[in-house]
C-alpha cells in the first residue's frame, strides 16, 4: 500500500482510538474489509475476521445485522442506541463511504459509548478538524493521486463520505484556483459549486456585502474567496453573500481559510463555511427589539430615570413636553435639581426599593406657576445599587376624579329629594343607595343601616329569580324603560305591589342599575273591583232572556254585546261581533225602503233631544246571509252621556 495511504489509515485509527470510536469498514457485498481495535470491546470478533460477510459472524446482535441491511437500500444514515447487559448502551451509527453507483462503495458503522451532545457529527466534527490541523498532507495526497491509486481512491471516498456527514461546508480548491472537493452542506449554502469548476467563476455569480450594512460591497482584497485563491489564512471572517439578480435575500456565512503547503501544490486552500443566518437575524431581531423598546420608552409621555442609592441620575428620559433637557439630570443629585421636600420623599423610597427589593409607589404635588400639579412617582428596584423611576403627571385623573365625586354627590342628593321611590343597585341586587321616598314605601327607618343588604331582601320567595333575571338584563342593556310589577315585603311584613323600570348609569365609575319604583296596590286593587263588577255585569247580561248589546253612536260601533246577542245573529264569540260597526250586520235598506245608515243616524238625532228610551224596528243580516226583524229599545249606558247608548233586542214576530 502506497505509504501516505497507510499513514493516512493509520492515523484515522489512531484517532478513532483518542476518541473512544470503534469503526467496521464493509465492502458494498457486507464484507469486513477493515476494523479498529475499539471494535472488540462492543462485538466479539474472530481473530480473522476480515473478507468475512458480517451476517456470518457468530455473536453479532440480529439488530446491527438488520440496521446493516437496511442501509444497504438507502443513502440516509441510521443512528441507534443498542442495550446489553454487559456493556450498557452504545450507540451504532451508519453511513455510505462513496456512492453506491461505485463499485468501490462500502458501508461505515461506528460504535460508540456516549452521552449528552457526544455523537456521530460530533466526533465526526472533531475527525476532520483533526484532519484539517494534523492530516493536511494525507488529503494533498488523496487529491494528487486519486485518479491513479485505486486504494487511495477508496480512501478518499471514505473521506468523502465524512465531509458529507459534517455540518460545516468545506470546499478545497487546487493550485489551479479550481474547485478539487466539496460536501453537500457547500451545495446547500450554494447550488453552483461543483468539482472542476474555477472559484473566480463562482465568485462572480455573487455579490459580497459587509454585514449589517446597506448593501456595502467588502473590498476585494478584504474577500476572504479571494484570499484563498492568493493563498493566504484566517478565520473567523463573515460576509454577507447574494446571488445577482436574487431579490429575495442571501446569507450570512462565516468563513475560516487554511492554505495547504507542500511540495507538491504551488497554492491551495481549504475553506470552511458555517451559514450564520440564522444567529445574524436573531442578533438583528436583538438589535431591533432594543432600539423598539427604546422607541417606546421614549414614547411614554412619562418621565423615566435611573438612580443609584445616593441619589445620582444615571440616565433619564423626559416627559413628552419637558421644557428642561436630560442633561440637566444625568450624573446630577436628585438634591440638587429638585425642591427640598420632594428631593427628600424619593429618596426615602429609593432607600425602602432597595433595602426591601420590592417596587414603591407614591403620590406628591408640586406647584408651577400658581398651578398645583399632581405626580404619581413608581420606584423599582434594578440590582442592589440602582432603581429605575417613572413619574407621571396626574393631575387631570386626580381632578377628573374631583369631578366625578362631585356629580356623584349632586345626583345623590338629587335622588334624594325626588318624591318618586328610586334605588342604586349592583350587578347582584346590592343597594348602593335608596332614597327617603323608597324607604317610606319599604318601610325602612332613616337610621337603618343597608349594607351588605340587597333588593331581593324585600322581594317576595316566588320572585326572587324574577328579579334576579330583571336585574341582570338591564346591566346588560336588554331591559331599558320596562314596566314591571313585583311582589314585595315591607320591613314589617306587608305585602305590596312595586311597578318598577330600570336603566343603567354610571355612578363612581362602574356601572350600575338605576331603579324607579312606584306602589300600585291600590290601585291593582280598584282594578280587580273593576274587573270583578264588569265580570258580574257580564253574568247578568248572559242570565237575561233579550239580546242586548252597547253602542257608541259617534263612532258607530258595537262595544260589547251578550251571549244571546251573538246567537241571534248566528256568531260564535263576542269577539266577532265587538269593535264593529252595527251597519256590518244589517242589510243596505231598511224594510221601510230608506238606507240604513240614514234611517240610524236620523234615529240618533232624535235621541240627543229626548232622555227618555225610545224604540224602532231594525232589521239585522245574519251570518249565514238570512234576515231577522227586531224591534231595538235605546236606552242610554252611562249617565250625562249623548253617545253611549244600550240596545235591548226583541224579535218582532
Amino acid at each position: 500500500m502506497n505509504k501516505n495511504i497507510k499513514k493516512f489509515s493509520d492515523d484515522l485509527i489512531t484517532f478513532t482510538e483518542t476518541h473512544n470510536l470503534g469503526v467496521i469498514f464493509l465492502t458494498s457485498k457486507l464484507n469486513i474489509h477493515r476494523t479498529t481495535p475499539l471494535v472488540q470491546h462492543y462485538l466479539s470478533l474472530p481473530d480473522n475476521c476480515i473478507g468475512l460477510n458480517i451476517s456470518e459472524i457468530k455473536g453479532i446482535d440480529p439488530l446491527i445485522i438488520e440496521l446493516v441491511q437496511n442501509a444497504g437500500q438507502t443513502l440516509s444514515p441510521v443512528k441507534y442506541t443498542i442495550s446489553d447487559t454487559q456493556i450498557g448502551e452504545y450507540f451504532v451509527e451508519i453511513h455510505h463511504i462513496g456512492n453506491q453507483k461505485d463499485t468501490q462503495s462500502g458501508i461505515m458503522l461506528t460504535f460508540s459509548k456516549s452521552t449528552n451532545n457526544d455523537n456521530l457529527n460530533y466526533r465526526l466534527g472533531l475527525m476532520a478538524q483533526a484532519l484539517q490541523d494534523q492530516g493536511v498532507k494525507f488529503l494533498k495526497t488523496i487529491i494528487k493521486e486519486n485518479q491513479t491509486v485505486s486504494d487511495l481512491a477508496q480512501q478518499k471516498d471514505m473521506f468523502e463520505s465524512i465531509l458529507a456527514n459534517m455540518t460545516e461546508a468545506i470546499v478545497v480548491i487546487n493550485d489551479h484556483g479550481c474547485i478539487e472537493m466539496h460536501n453537500q452542506a457547500a451545495e446547500q449554502i450554494s447550488p453552483l459549486i461543483k468539482a472542476g469548476l474555477p472559484l473566480a467563476e463562482w465568485i462572480e455569480e455573487y455579490n459580497f456585502h459587509v454585514p449589517f450594512s446597506d448593501r456595502i460591497d467588502i473590498p476585494k482584497e478584504q474577500n476572504p474567496f479571494f484570499k484563498a485563491l492568493q493563498g493566504k489564512e484566517g478565520k473567523n471572517w463573515e460576509l454577507y453573500m447574494v446571488k445577482k439578480g436574487n431579490q429575495n435575500g442571501g446569507i450570512y456565512l462565516n468563513i475560516s481559510v487554511q492554505n495547504l503547503k507542500a511540495n507538491l501544490f504551488n497554492n491551495g486552500s481549504i475553506i470552511v463555511m458555517y451559514d450564520i443566518t440564522s444567529r445574524k437575524q436573531s442578533e438583528i431581531e436583538l438589535l431591533n427589539s432594543e432600539l423598539t423598546k427604546r422607541a417606546l420608552l421614549y414614547a411614554i409621555p412619562d418621565i423615566l430615570f435611573r438612580v443609584n442609592r445616593e441619589g445620582v441620575y444615571l440616565d433619564y428620559i423626559p416627559a413628552k413636553d419637558a421644557k428642561i433637557p436630560s442633561s440637566a439630570f444625568v450624573s446630577n443629585n436628585i438634591i440638587d435639581v429638585l425642591p427640598s421636600d420632594i428631593a427628600d420623599e424619593i429618596l426615602h423610597y429609593i432607600e425602602q426599593a432597595l433595602d426591601t427589593g420590592a417596587p414603591q409607589t407614591f403620590t406628591f404635588e408640586h406647584t408651577y406657576e400658581e398651578k398645583i400639579n399632581h405626580y404619581e412617582a413608581r420606584i423599582a428596584p434594578i440590582d442592589q445599587n440602582e432603581v429605575m423611576g417613572i413619574v407621571r403627571d396626574v393631575t387631570d385623573q386626580i381632578e377628573s376624579e374631583h369631578t366625578v365625586k362631585k356629580t356623584n354627590e349632586n345626583y345623590r342628593k338629587l335622588i334624594e329629594l325626588n318624591p318618586a321611590p328610586l334605588a342604586l343597585l349592583k350587578s347582584k341586587g346590592e343597594i348602593i343607595f335608596i332614597n327617603k321616598s323608597a324607604r317610606k314605601m319599604l318601610h325602612i327607618s332613616e337610621n337603618a343601616d343597608l349594607t351588605d343588604k340587597t333588593v331581593l331582601d324585600f322581594v317576595q320567595k316566588g320572585q326572587l329569580l324574577t328579579v334576579k333575571t330583571a336585574v341582570s338584563q338591564i346591566m346588560r342593556g336588554d331591559y331599558f324603560e320596562r314596566s314591571n310589577i313585583f311582589k314585595m315585603v315591607t320591613t314589617d311584613g306587608k305585602h305590596i305591589d312595586v311597578e318598577a323600570n330600570g336603566s343603567v348609569i354610571t355612578y363612581n365609575y362602574e356601572l350600575v342599575v338605576q331603579v324607579a319604583m312606584q306602589d300600585v296596590t291600590q290601585t291593582k286593587r280598584s282594578n280587580q273591583k273593576n274587573r270583578n263588577s264588569n265580570q258580574l255585569s257580564n253574568n247578568l247580561l248572559d242570565s237575561t232572556t233579550n239580546s242586548i248589546f252597547f253602542f257608541d253612536s259617534n263612532k258607530n260601533i258595537i262595544l260589547d254585546c251578550n251571549s244571546n246577542m251573538v246567537e241571534l245573529l248566528g256568531f260564535n264569540s263576542k269577539e266577532d261581533i265587538a269593535s264593529k260597526s252595527i251597519f256590518t250586520f244589517s242589510p243596505n235598506i231598511q224594510p221601510n225602503g230608506v238606507l240604513s245608515k240614514n234611517t240610524f243616524h236620523k234615529i240618533f238625532e232624535e235621541l240627543t233631544l229626548k232622555t227618555k228610551p225610545i224604540c224602532l224596528f231594525w232589521q239585522f243580516s245574519k251570518k249565514s246571509g238570512g234576515l231577522v226583524d227586531t224591534e231595538i229599545t235605546l236606552i242610554p249606558s252611562e249617565k250625562g252621556s249623548k253617545n253611549k247608548w244600550m240596545a235591548v233586542v226583541m224579535l218582532n214576530t
